[in-house]
């Protein structure tokens, strides 16, 4: 198609000819003619959207992302180091032929430290969630990591305790606490406090009906937890702490990239999203009755006096 340049419409090219004539102005123009080009399609704030985002932040940005990952990496496997030393020095046999006694020592060093390697791993997804922000919005403003750590750390750690819970009742209840807060490290990561990120991830997931949504989460979140516990019963000794740490490390982004591509699609929506026009006058209504007939009577207030006239009766009268 051409764009007219006397009238600005539209009209089909004639390909091959020397010059192109508009059908509506009759004006002549050469055969390089201006042509509309077509804007590009923006991605829609959904499901698919959200994947289609995450996928061209991770074509891009993985390899930053794992390095964003790397200190999880390393808390992870310094946690397997300390647990297989201690079991080590009390001589607990690694068979599962251990007793009651020994299974509960071990499990009061091992439970500290998996408090602080899942809290050290949801604290990333909030460094995630900012890449996949300043991919998306490279112009917005952006959150100093020395404000953010703090936050995100806190962050993690609340929602270790939160998904904690959910575990304790089962499928379900994780599934729900999953559903609300499975994006709050995206709103730290926005430059929230933690206890509004909580609020505002589980608005969210009202707002937009992400049932769905979540079951691909936790899809993804079983399938790499299964890979990872998989290698550590399949596996032992260091190979069972430094394998199952390497498919984590490599697997780690995944989730917290397609729940910060949902948040960063609708928040870049709703900045889109026409305003209401400022110069354009609320008009107000407001109605009386006849004081003869008793038919309502509407009028638009002026802030004076308004003469009126019932319809049904004809009386006229004047509204304060």
């Amino acid at each position: 198609m051409i764009e007219c340049e006397r009238c600005g419409r539209l009209y089909p090219e004639v390909v091959g000819a020397p010059s192109q004539v508009c059908p509506h102005c009759e004006h002549e123009t050469g055969a390089a003619a201006p042509r509309r080009e077509a804007e590009p399609r923006a991605i829609p704030a959904d499901p698919v959207g959200a994947i289609t985002l995450a996928a061209r932040v991770g074509a891009r940005e993985y390899p930053r992302l794992l390095l964003l990952w790397l200190p999880a990496l390393l808390v992870e496997l310094a946690a397997g180091a300390i647990i297989l030393a201690y079991s080590d020095a009390l001589g607990i046999p690694d068979d599962g032929t251990s007793t009651t006694g020994q299974d509960m020592q071990l499990l009061g060093v091992a439970m500290p430290l998996l408090l602080l390697f899942f809290s050290a791993r949801l604290a990333t997804w909030s460094f995630v969630a900012a890449r996949v922000f300043a991919f998306a919005a490279p112009d917005a403003p952006r959150v100093a990591w020395r404000r953010l750590l703090p936050q995100a750390l806190l962050g993690g750690f609340v929602l270790t305790l939160a998904y904690m819970a959910g575990a304790l009742l089962l499928l379900i209840g994780w599934f729900v606490v999953l559903h609300w807060f499975a994006y709050v490290p995206a709103f730290v990561a926005r430059g929230g406090r933690v206890t509004s990120a909580f609020d505002e991830s589980r608005r969210f997931a009202r707002e937009h009906a992400t049932f769905g949504f979540t079951a691909l989460l936790a899809l993804v979140l079983i399938g790499v937890y299964g890979g990872w516990y998989a290698l550590s019963l399949a596996l032992d000794g260091w190979l069972a702490e430094l394998a199952p740490a390497l498919v984590l490390w490599l697997t780690g982004p995944l989730v917290p990239l397609l729940a910060a591509s949902y948040v960063a699609l609708a928040s870049t929506e709703e900045k889109e999203a026409p305003a209401p026009r400022s110069g354009a006058a609320e008009v107000v209504r407001a109605s009386t009755k006849c004081p003869q007939c008793a038919t309502l009577i509407p009028y638009t207030p002026t802030g004076a006096p308004v003469d009126i006239v019932c319809p049904s009766c004809g009386r006229a009268g004047r509204v304060l």
